[in-house]
């Protein structure tokens, strides 16, 4: 469980970090995959696998792998990480994310988001910078069949990203620099969804500074100590949404 302060957080589902049940769980989970290997050096420990042969059989190996590319990965299981996280969020910040609110909530506070940054985003900038970052080694390695690996999951992610209309960035093995440029698409396509109203919230909300106040470490000073209940008004301002259950800051 987690304690802060008087409250209580049970743990529910799944097991703690460094718990000893999960090197045992992982294996579990993964053991399908390691005997349906069919190369003849098959290697495994947790979560760390080593594969040598032909490189016509490795690559057909990792191909059978589920969930290789972002665009593979089981799209319902993104979507339900996001659904939980906007879940938990609405029930901590006591407000009820519309579609608008929640756009703008996923994205970084640079762009008057919340930071609440979303699997269903981050999954294709993850991948290109990866595979930018190692694709040289595995040439080297591989002595330049490295394309046997890709097939149909790397053209479903170039074309998820072009389909998009997103540029390429210049720093390709940094995911911060792909992560960029799917912000700036996002930001731009809610500007222009969003009424005046809106729209002026927006933009202040991604002004410099703007959402200083969410870094602010709480005080018992009488000069910084915040009165009750305000960092959930604070919060509905910020992304022009409603509050869940109407609150006193007396």
């Amino acid at each position: 469980m987690l304690i802060a302060s008087n409250n209580i957080i049970s743990s529910a589902t799944g097991i703690q970090q460094d718990d000893p049940l999960g090197p045992l769980i992982f294996p579990m989970v993964v053991d399908g995959v390691g005997r349906s290997i069919a190369s003849p050096f098959n290697i495994w420990y947790l979560d760390d696998a080593t594969l040598e042969g032909p490189v016509e059989a490795v690559a057909a190996d990792i191909r059978r792998v589920p969930l290789q590319s972002p665009k593979r990965l089981a799209q319902d299981f993104l979507n339900e990480i996001d659904i939980t996280v906007k879940r938990c969020a609405e029930l901590i910040c006591n407000v009820n994310f519309d579609d608008t609110g929640w756009r703008q909530a996923k994205l970084p506070l640079s762009f008057g988001g919340l930071g609440l940054r979303s699997a269903v985003d981050l999954a294709l900038p993850a991948y290109f910078s990866s595979f930018s970052s190692s694709h040289e080694l595995i040439d080297e390695i591989l002595g330049g069949s490295s394309q046997c690996f890709l097939g149909r999951s790397f053209e479903q992610a170039c074309s998820a990203w072009t389909q998009e209309l997103l540029s390429l960035p210049l720093d390709t093995p940094k995911q911060k620099s792909w992560d960029k440029i799917k912000c700036e698409a996002n930001f731009t396509n809610l500007r222009l969804s969003l009424d005046q109203h809106d729209l002026a919230c927006l933009l202040s909300a991604s002004q410099p500074s703007s959402g200083a106040w969410l870094n602010a470490v709480p005080s018992s000073s009488t000069v910084y100590k915040r009165k009750k209940n305000c960092e959930y008004i604070y919060l509905s301002i910020y992304l022009s949404i409603y509050l869940s259950i109407y609150l006193s800051i007396s």
